[in-house]
């Protein structure tokens, strides 16, 4: 196949004993096949650029290879360049098109014999791997990645790196309109790890597993987050606490109030629209509210024996998202009351 002539022979012996008519039409389906596979190839195009072929016949042998089932388990490779913008951005659409050229070129001589690959559009390149697992589909993959990482460009002094996500049909995904998204979003998940990286789709089984796993570490993660927060102002129905997060983690800030004993101070406040209560990691804020009960009111309530200036604890209570679940931090700060204010001892 060069792209522009397609030539077929065949022969087709039939038994004495199959009823002809049923012998003519099982050779009229096979011819149709064939003459139907013969066109698609002929209507093969090759990307003016890469001389690899276009989004076009990806199209038409991905159609092809899932309606045929001796060509599973069908593999497929994306690939995505990582930061090909800045090259473009920065030396020019020529340097641009060098990097697709040859990364092209790494393309063809990984999938010679074992596949086909195609330019998608843009920096993103395709490989069909037709009869190939998920762990074949893998080495192929990684011989990609070091030879992209290993390219060097005249028009551009920068290297240049792939992520590539993959998935096998039916060994891994087992609906054939998901096979492009799964292994997009395993893309995704290369880019999310850094980049230079090949990522493969799960078996349900395994992610299953997987999402069990992932649950247990976030919760880990959140529980390990704690807080260090400090009464800067109490007074009437005015407070600030200064709040250090010295975790990995960021912390939105959905409520707050004061405590004593069991009994709160005021209702929980939440932030108005233009307040920015997140606290990012390895940072302090100091956040300001105002109650809806006068401190004096329930202080000299629930604690209607406490002398002016005697130390008293009071609990700052604050209700947080970390990633995406939510906590409460607690912490217990000595405090002097006098002049309807509280101020840490």
């Amino acid at each position: 196949d060069d792209g522009d002539y397609i030539f077929l022979h065949y022969e087709i012996t039939i038994s004495e004993d199959l009823d002809i008519q049923k012998a003519i039409n099982r050779v009229e389906g096979i011819i149709t096949a064939i003459e139907k596979r013969a066109d698609q190839l002929a209507h093969r195009r090759l990307d003016p650029l890469t001389s690899i072929f276009d989004r076009g016949s990806f199209d038409a042998d991905m159609a092809h290879a899932l309606d045929s089932p001796q060509a599973n388990p069908l593999s497929l490779l994306i690939i995505d360049l990582d930061k090909f913008k800045t090259i473009n951005d920065t030396y020019g659409h020529p340097a641009g098109d060098e990097v697709l050229a040859k990364v092209a070129n790494v393309l063809r001589f990984a999938c010679d014999g074992k596949g086909f690959c195609y330019r998608y559009g843009g920096d993103e390149m395709v490989v069909l791997l037709p009869k190939h697992n998920l762990q074949q589909a893998a080495t192929v993959a990684e011989q990609i990645r070091v030879g992209v990482a290993e390219l060097k460009f005249e028009k551009s002094p920068e290297n240049i790196t792939a992520s590539i996500g993959m998935t096998s049909y039916p060994e891994v995904t087992n609906v054939s309109d998901d096979i492009f998204s799964d292994a997009d979003a395993m893309v995704y998940q290369a880019k999310d790890d850094g980049g230079n990286a090949v990522r493969g789709a799960m078996t349900p089984e395994i992610r299953v597993d997987s999402a069990r796993t992932m649950r247990l570490d976030i919760a880990s993660r959140v529980e390990a987050v704690e807080l260090w927060m400090r009464l800067t102002q109490g007074s009437w129905d005015h407070y600030s606490a200064a709040i250090t997060n010295d975790s990995d983690e960021d912390v939105t800030v959905e409520a707050i109030t004061l405590k004593k004993g069991k009994v709160y101070l005021s209702e929980p406040s939440k932030p108005s629209d233009s307040d920015d209560w997140k606290i990012p990691k390895r940072s302090a804020k100091t956040i300001n509210w105002k109650a809806k009960t006068p401190l004096a009111y329930r202080l000299q309530w629930i604690a209607p024996h406490s002398s002016v200036g005697e130390i008293i604890e009071i609990d700052i209570v604050l209700w947080g998202r970390v990633l995406g679940r939510r906590r409460t931090f607690t912490h217990t700060v000595l405090a002097t009351y006098s002049n309807n204010a509280l101020t840490e001892f």
